[in-house]
Protein backbone atom coordinates (compact mmCIF):
# COMPACT_ATOMS: atom_id res chain seq x y z
CA UNK A 1 0.00 0.00 0.00
CA UNK A 2 1.62 3.40 -1.04
CA UNK A 3 2.38 5.80 1.54
CA UNK A 4 -0.07 8.71 0.78
CA UNK A 5 -2.65 5.95 1.42
CA UNK A 6 -1.91 6.75 5.29
CA UNK A 7 -2.69 10.55 5.30
CA UNK A 8 -6.62 10.21 5.28
CA UNK A 9 -6.54 7.08 7.51
CA UNK A 10 -4.71 10.12 10.01
CA UNK A 11 -7.73 12.10 9.01
CA UNK A 12 -10.50 9.44 9.66
CA UNK A 13 -9.06 9.08 13.00
CA UNK A 14 -8.93 13.18 13.38
CA UNK A 15 -12.56 13.24 12.33
CA UNK A 16 -14.16 10.60 14.36
CA UNK A 17 -12.12 10.96 17.69
CA UNK A 18 -13.83 14.62 17.04
CA UNK A 19 -17.66 13.23 16.43
CA UNK A 20 -19.55 11.82 19.39
CA UNK A 21 -21.96 8.84 19.08
CA UNK A 22 -23.83 8.94 22.24
CA UNK A 23 -23.73 9.81 25.82
CA UNK A 24 -22.07 7.30 27.74
CA UNK A 25 -24.74 6.78 31.02
CA UNK A 26 -23.52 7.55 34.34
CA UNK A 27 -20.50 10.33 33.04
CA UNK A 28 -21.52 14.17 32.98
CA UNK A 29 -19.15 14.95 30.15
CA UNK A 30 -18.14 12.00 28.70
CA UNK A 31 -19.43 9.88 24.99
CA UNK A 32 -18.50 7.45 22.68
CA UNK A 33 -17.01 8.73 19.53
CA UNK A 34 -16.96 7.18 15.96
CA UNK A 35 -13.37 6.10 17.25
CA UNK A 36 -15.50 2.60 18.75
CA UNK A 37 -16.31 1.99 14.89
CA UNK A 38 -13.14 3.28 13.17
CA UNK A 39 -11.02 1.31 15.45
CA UNK A 40 -11.58 -2.36 14.76
CA UNK A 41 -11.91 -1.87 10.93
CA UNK A 42 -8.75 0.23 10.77
CA UNK A 43 -6.67 -2.71 13.20
CA UNK A 44 -8.16 -4.97 10.10
CA UNK A 45 -6.41 -3.44 7.81
CA UNK A 46 -3.54 -1.93 9.15
CA UNK A 47 -2.48 -3.84 11.88
CA UNK A 48 -2.70 -2.74 16.00
CA UNK A 49 0.35 -0.16 15.70
CA UNK A 50 -2.55 2.33 14.84
CA UNK A 51 -4.43 1.96 17.57
CA UNK A 52 -2.12 3.55 19.74
CA UNK A 53 -3.02 6.90 18.04
CA UNK A 54 -6.26 6.55 19.76
CA UNK A 55 -4.30 6.18 22.98
CA UNK A 56 -1.53 8.75 22.45
CA UNK A 57 -3.63 11.36 21.25
CA UNK A 58 -6.07 12.00 24.54
CA UNK A 59 -3.56 10.44 27.11
CA UNK A 60 -0.90 12.59 26.26
CA UNK A 61 -2.86 16.07 27.04
CA UNK A 62 -4.99 14.12 29.76
CA UNK A 63 -4.83 15.67 33.54
CA UNK A 64 -5.44 11.72 34.78
CA UNK A 65 -3.83 10.22 31.73
CA UNK A 66 -3.73 6.81 33.79
CA UNK A 67 -7.71 7.07 34.09
CA UNK A 68 -7.82 8.06 29.99
CA UNK A 69 -5.73 4.88 28.98
CA UNK A 70 -7.65 2.50 31.32
CA UNK A 71 -10.93 3.85 29.48
CA UNK A 72 -9.43 3.20 26.42
CA UNK A 73 -8.38 -0.12 27.17
CA UNK A 74 -12.02 -2.08 25.69
CA UNK A 75 -10.51 -0.53 22.08
CA UNK A 76 -7.67 -3.09 21.96
CA UNK A 77 -9.93 -5.91 23.15
CA UNK A 78 -12.61 -4.47 20.15
CA UNK A 79 -10.24 -4.62 17.70
CA UNK A 80 -9.16 -8.08 18.38
CA UNK A 81 -12.34 -9.53 17.93
CA UNK A 82 -13.11 -7.73 15.33
CA UNK A 83 -10.18 -8.48 13.04
CA UNK A 84 -10.05 -12.23 14.07
CA UNK A 85 -12.58 -15.16 15.51
CA UNK A 86 -10.49 -16.53 18.65
CA UNK A 87 -11.65 -18.48 21.80
CA UNK A 88 -9.91 -15.36 23.97
CA UNK A 89 -12.21 -12.90 23.17
CA UNK A 90 -15.17 -14.89 22.70
CA UNK A 91 -15.05 -17.13 25.28
CA UNK A 92 -12.39 -16.13 28.02
CA UNK A 93 -12.28 -12.26 28.20
CA UNK A 94 -16.47 -12.01 28.52
CA UNK A 95 -16.39 -14.77 31.14
CA UNK A 96 -14.13 -13.07 33.43
CA UNK A 97 -16.30 -9.53 32.68
CA UNK A 98 -19.19 -11.55 33.39
CA UNK A 99 -16.94 -12.75 36.98
CA UNK A 100 -15.95 -9.44 38.00
CA UNK A 101 -19.58 -7.63 37.24
CA UNK A 102 -21.52 -10.02 39.36
CA UNK A 103 -18.64 -9.84 42.45
CA UNK A 104 -18.84 -6.21 42.68
CA UNK A 105 -21.54 -5.13 45.22
CA UNK A 106 -23.51 -3.15 42.60
CA UNK A 107 -22.77 -5.15 39.98
CA UNK A 108 -24.25 -8.40 42.25
CA UNK A 109 -27.61 -6.91 42.18
CA UNK A 110 -27.58 -5.64 38.05
CA UNK A 111 -26.55 -9.38 37.54
CA UNK A 112 -28.32 -9.51 34.53
CA UNK A 113 -27.13 -6.32 32.79
CA UNK A 114 -23.86 -8.83 32.42
CA UNK A 115 -26.13 -11.29 30.32
CA UNK A 116 -25.18 -9.78 27.03
CA UNK A 117 -21.61 -10.86 27.27
CA UNK A 118 -23.35 -13.97 25.97
CA UNK A 119 -23.36 -13.02 22.74
CA UNK A 120 -20.11 -13.30 21.90
CA UNK A 121 -19.87 -16.60 23.14
CA UNK A 122 -23.05 -17.62 21.07
CA UNK A 123 -21.64 -16.05 18.37
CA UNK A 124 -18.23 -17.84 18.23
CA UNK A 125 -20.40 -21.08 17.05
CA UNK A 126 -21.60 -18.75 13.80
CA UNK A 127 -20.37 -18.77 10.69
CA UNK A 128 -17.52 -16.24 10.95
CA UNK A 129 -18.40 -13.19 8.81
CA UNK A 130 -17.86 -9.07 9.24
CA UNK A 131 -21.46 -9.01 10.54
CA UNK A 132 -21.14 -11.47 13.52
CA UNK A 133 -17.53 -10.44 14.48
CA UNK A 134 -18.77 -6.81 14.66
CA UNK A 135 -21.55 -7.72 16.55
CA UNK A 136 -18.85 -10.21 19.36
CA UNK A 137 -16.30 -6.92 18.75
CA UNK A 138 -18.97 -4.48 20.20
CA UNK A 139 -20.46 -6.60 22.58
CA UNK A 140 -16.72 -7.57 23.97
CA UNK A 141 -15.63 -3.77 24.19
CA UNK A 142 -19.24 -3.35 26.41
CA UNK A 143 -18.35 -6.21 28.92
CA UNK A 144 -14.41 -4.82 29.39
CA UNK A 145 -15.79 -1.18 29.09
CA UNK A 146 -18.76 -2.30 31.76
CA UNK A 147 -16.21 -3.56 34.70
CA UNK A 148 -14.07 -0.67 34.38
CA UNK A 149 -17.24 1.58 34.64
CA UNK A 150 -18.22 -0.55 37.16
CA UNK A 151 -15.00 -0.23 39.77
CA UNK A 152 -14.19 3.13 38.80
CA UNK A 153 -17.61 5.20 38.75
CA UNK A 154 -19.72 5.22 41.21
CA UNK A 155 -23.07 4.11 39.26
CA UNK A 156 -26.36 2.71 41.13
CA UNK A 157 -27.95 -0.83 40.59
CA UNK A 158 -30.94 0.68 38.96
CA UNK A 159 -29.18 2.37 36.52
CA UNK A 160 -27.41 -0.63 35.21
CA UNK A 161 -30.56 -2.35 35.04
CA UNK A 162 -32.45 0.70 33.17
CA UNK A 163 -30.11 0.72 30.74
CA UNK A 164 -30.39 -2.89 29.31
CA UNK A 165 -32.36 -1.95 26.33
CA UNK A 166 -30.28 1.12 25.65
CA UNK A 167 -27.28 -1.40 25.22
CA UNK A 168 -29.41 -3.68 22.81
CA UNK A 169 -29.71 -0.57 20.19
CA UNK A 170 -26.03 1.09 20.95
CA UNK A 171 -24.46 -1.80 20.53
CA UNK A 172 -26.34 -3.19 16.98
CA UNK A 173 -25.73 0.33 15.76
CA UNK A 174 -21.93 0.36 17.29
CA UNK A 175 -21.61 -2.98 15.18
CA UNK A 176 -22.95 -1.85 11.80
CA UNK A 177 -21.32 1.55 11.89
CA UNK A 178 -17.79 -0.94 12.16
CA UNK A 179 -19.09 -2.96 9.01
CA UNK A 180 -19.80 0.18 7.06
CA UNK A 181 -16.48 1.81 8.02
CA UNK A 182 -14.99 -1.01 7.04
CA UNK A 183 -16.61 -1.31 3.66
CA UNK A 184 -15.91 2.36 3.23
CA UNK A 185 -12.17 1.59 4.01
CA UNK A 186 -11.97 -1.38 1.35
CA UNK A 187 -13.89 0.50 -1.33
CA UNK A 188 -12.07 3.85 -0.76
CA UNK A 189 -9.06 1.97 -1.40
CA UNK A 190 -10.14 -0.20 -4.58
CA UNK A 191 -11.93 2.75 -6.55
CA UNK A 192 -9.02 4.99 -5.27
CA UNK A 193 -11.25 7.68 -3.44
CA UNK A 194 -8.52 8.00 -0.63
CA UNK A 195 -5.91 9.09 -3.47
CA UNK A 196 -8.08 10.98 -5.32
CA UNK A 197 -8.86 13.20 -2.19
CA UNK A 198 -5.81 13.48 -1.27
CA UNK A 199 -4.62 15.44 -4.83
CA UNK A 200 -7.10 17.89 -4.25
CA UNK A 201 -6.46 18.79 -0.85
CA UNK A 202 -2.69 18.98 -2.22
CA UNK A 203 -1.66 16.03 0.25
CA UNK A 204 -0.31 13.77 -2.70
Amino acid sequence: MKKRSYIPVLFMIFVAKMLPFNWIIGSYHATFSWTTMLAPALVKHYGFAWISLFFISKTLFSASWMFSLLHRTPLLFSAHAYRQRHWLTSFLIPAACMLLFVMHEVGSVAWCYSLYWLIPMILYFCPNVSVTRALSSSFVAHAVGSVIWLYTKMIPAKVWIALIPVVACERLLMAGGIVMVDVLIVYGFKLQIWNRACKILGWA
